[in-house]
């Protein structure tokens, strides 16, 4: 995928994400025992075979992607899917994954593992890469199809499609300064229940660096709220953002 995303630059076209769905086999030192099978006539033969997995990777090469564009991404994902909470955890990074910028996506309930999220070394990029994209930094998204899609692994919230409203809705902004260890998924969970206005909460920023803690991070929401019934008042679009702040705090954030 590295070397397709290069290939693409050299080209032109360093300013892309581009992905692939495929097949993974693990290697032998690595997989557990080998998975039998049966082939040839009637199936007379035992055959022992790789453990396979179907994977989706994302390389995301635009200007300004990195590990955090990774995270956002996988956030959109797991929004879409109605995932109940998976968690962005510290782990060890494989070979060709940076070894700072790396984190694994384990269920909170199951301990399932639904894939990783981070950054292409850059050793390995400076081995592969021009002069001139030395130094590029490129994120990473890592998806297992075969984890996603067994719900004793992955759970899954109950999701209730809103009933549009006829009435102007209230839209904002909430910029949250949240800790690392708060996952984006959940402080948006927690702000999709915090009051019966709220109609939708979408991820649309994130921020770490300059300026913030190492142990934080920046998450930016937008916020629309409805009612059903009628149009906002003033009293109570202020209501729900009080109520907002309040499901934020209770996770440890703060407003920017």
């Amino acid at each position: 995928m590295v070397r397709a995303w290069l290939r693409n630059a050299d080209r032109g076209f360093a300013n892309e994400a581009i992905f692939e769905i495929g097949v993974v086999a693990q290697h032998p030192d690595v997989a557990p025992a080998p998975r039998v099978a049966r082939g040839g006539e009637a199936g007379a033969t035992t055959l022992q075979l790789p453990h396979e997995r179907e994977v989706v990777t994302a390389v995301l090469g635009r200007e300004g992607d990195d590990a955090q564009s990774a995270v956002a991404s996988w956030s959109v994902i797991a929004d879409r899917l109605a995932l109940l909470e998976v968690e962005v955890r510290d782990g060890v990074a494989p070979l060709g994954w940076h070894p700072t910028r790396y984190a694994d996506l384990v269920d909170v309930a199951t301990g399932a593992v639904a894939g990783r999220v981070g950054e292409v070394d850059p050793a390995l990029l400076d081995s592969l890469a021009s002069q001139q994209f030395s130094g590029r930094r490129l994120g990473l998204l890592e998806l297992d199809f075969s984890v996603l899609v067994e719900p004793t692994k992955i759970l899954r919230r109950d999701v209730k499609t809103p009933v549009p409203s006829r009435f102007p809705s209230a839209n904002f902004d909430l910029a949250l300064v949240t800790p690392t260890s708060v996952s984006a998924l959940r402080l948006r969970s927690a702000l999709r229940v915090a009051s019966d206005t709220v109609e939708s909460v979408e991820l649309f920023d994130v921020y770490q660096g300059a300026g913030l803690a190492t142990n934080v991070r920046s998450l930016t929401y937008a916020i629309r709220l409805s009612r059903e019934d009628g149009t906002l008042s003033e009293e109570a679009i202020l209501a729900a953002r009080t109520a907002l702040l309040d499901a934020a705090t209770q996770l440890g954030a703060v407003l920017r």
